[in-house]
């Protein structure tokens, strides 16, 4: 089932050398997480202090906006993961767009379509962000792509 999404407005992640890297300093993230659970919420997205999204608290975040997929980039602090390294890939394998760069909230609200992803579960298409309903076609389609990409890599991967 589609996620359904909310902010951290509270609790900034400030980039750190540390940042782009699993360490067992998980606390942070989990008490977003639980937070975000008990109002209904799957999933929890993090801001730095300038409010640009980074990460989501078990997930890494892709827009697609302006026929183009735009992820943070890794000095803003997103854990450099093994499903957003992956999805990169696949984007740029099969010639299409990506950009990494900043995301800001405005940019969450105007874009087609946002995916979240992890090594775990792949490309996750979001059905909501704070209570509103994604409904782009094209948005859609574009993550439909992704998450088959996805799954065809994984796939033709673990028969090699």
């Amino acid at each position: 089932m589609p996620p359904y999404v909310t902010l951290e407005k509270n609790f900034f992640i400030s980039p750190n050398p540390l940042s782009a890297h699993k360490t067992s300093n998980y606390l942070f993230y989990l008490y977003g997480y639980q937070r975000a659970r008990k109002k209904g919420f799957d999933e929890i997205l993090f801001c730095n202090p300038e409010h640009e999204i980074i990460e989501g608290a078990t997930t890494n975040i892709f827009c697609f906006l302006n026929k183009k997929w735009i992820t943070p980039p890794s000095d803003q602090g997103p854990l450099m993961g093994v499903g957003r390294h992956l999805l990169i890939e696949l984007i740029k394998k099969n010639r299409l767009t990506i950009e990494e760069k900043k995301i800001t909230e405005t940019d969450l609200k105007k874009a087609q379509a946002i995916i979240l992803t992890n090594a775990v579960y792949g490309p996750i298409y979001v059905h909501s962000l704070e209570n509103k309903k994604s409904e782009n076609n094209e948005g859609l389609e574009a993550a439909k792509l992704l998450n088959k990409l996805w799954h065809q890599e994984v796939k033709q991967r673990k028969r090699n």
